[in-house]
């Protein structure tokens, strides 16, 4: 079921777009359980922090932002075990152009909430592109075009 190099490629660019939506799927449902809520109302019992939530908000915003960089690094082995190889290019590249999306997503839709579908295929469609662009074949103009409109949607987003 692995896309080795020698596929084309698009069973590639389908796999690699349906792990990042699951691994958002799979927070949303963590989170809307309580167990990321739990962890940290453990954590703040634990650190005597005052005024429930508010008071130990450096503590959720650390949770949040080692989520943000776990996501990346688990996305290596996680690609290698859907058979994607080289996954080292995704996994450097899927984080950067999720930022370029997320920062236009902020910038052309405010007050928008991002909702699960909405980061789920944020996601897909960041870590697909990217698998497009790494993919190793001879669709070079295709991929140029998809480089030039991500360096275009980021421009514009930041106008």
């Amino acid at each position: 079921m692995g896309a080795a190099p020698g596929h084309t490629g698009w069973l590639r660019v389908l796999v690699v777009g349906v792990i990042p939506a699951s691994v958002a799927i799979a927070i949303w449902v963590l989170n809307s359980f309580g167990v990321w809520s739990h962890l940290v109302d453990s954590a703040s019992g634990r650190l005597g922090c005052q005024n429930g939530k508010m008071g130990c908000l450096g503590l959720d915003l650390l949770g949040w932002a080692a989520v943000a960089v776990a996501l990346p690094l688990l996305m290596g082995p996680a690609l290698r075990l859907a058979g994607v190889r080289p996954a080292w290019p995704i996994v450097i590249t899927g984080p950067v152009i999720s930022l370029i999306v997320g920062h236009a997503y902020q910038r052309f839709f405010p007050g928008v909430a991002l909702t699960l579908p909405v980061l789920s295929l944020g996601l897909a469609v960041s870590y697909a592109a990217a698998a497009f662009v790494t993919m190793p074949s001879d669709l070079r103009r295709s991929r140029a075009a998809v480089v030039i409109a991500l360096a275009a949607l980021f421009v514009l987003s930041l106008l």
